[in-house]
C-alpha cells in the first residue's frame, strides 16, 4: 500500500480500483477471509462450551481477535474503497479525494495486527487436553473422562474417590 502513495493520484486510484475489483471476485480469497470467520464463531461456541478448560480463554480470545479485523475490514475499509470506485481518477479533484482516502493506513496496520494476534498459539500449559495428547501421542485413559493420560488433570479425575466406612 505505501507504493500507491508514490504514484500520481490518477494512478493510484486506478490501481487501488483495480485491487478491489479483483479481490471480491477471487473466490479463494473469499472463502480464506469468511471461511475463517466462521471457523472462529465455531472455536467460540466451544470454548464457550468448555470454560472450565484453560485454554478456553485463549481460543475465545484469539477468535474474538480475528473477528474484530474482519470487522474493521468489513465495517471501516470497504466504504472508503467503495467511494474511491466513484472518483473519476483524471477529474481535477482527484489527488484530493485520494489523499483523504489513502489516509487509513494506520487502521489497516492496526486490523493486521489484530489478524496476527488472534493467530498466536496459547502458552503450551494452556492448550486444550485433547492438543496435550495428540502432542504427547498418549490415548485417552478411558471414553468417559476423554483425558490423556499424561494429563496433570487426568490422573486426579480418574481416581476414585475413597469411601469412608
Amino acid at each position: 500500500m505505501p507504493g500507491l502513495r508514490k504514484l500520481p493520484p490518477a494512478h493510484a486510484i486506478s490501481a487501488m480500483n483495480s485491487i478491489n475489483k479483483a479481490a471480491p471476485s477471487n473466490p479463494l480469497l473469499m472463502l480464506v477471509l469468511f471461511g475463517t470467520g466462521i471457523v472462529c464463531v465455531l472455536v467460540m461456541i466451544a470454548g464457550f462450551q468448555h470454560k472450565g478448560d484453560p485454554a478456553a480463554v485463549w481460543q475465545i480470545a484469539g477468535a474474538a481477535l480475528y473477528l474484530v479485523s474482519a470487522l474493521i475490514l468489513v465495517g471501516y475499509h470497504v466504504p472508503p474503497n467503495d467511494q474511491l470506485m466513484k472518483v473519476d481518477p483524471n477529474a481535477a479533484g482527484a489527488g484530493a479525494c485520494a489523499a483523504r482516502i489513502f489516509d487509513w493506513m494506520a487502521d489497516l496496520r492496526l486490523r493486521q495486527q489484530t489478524a496476527a494476534t488472534s493467530a498466536r498459539s496459547p502458552p503450551p500449559t494452556s492448550r486444550p487436553h485433547w492438543i496435550r495428547c495428540a502432542a504427547t501421542s498418549c490415548a485417552p485413559q478411558s471414553s468417559r473422562s476423554g483425558r490423556c493420560s499424561g494429563s496433570p488433570r487426568s490422573a486426579a479425575s480418574s481416581s476414585p474417590t475413597p469411601r469412608r466406612g
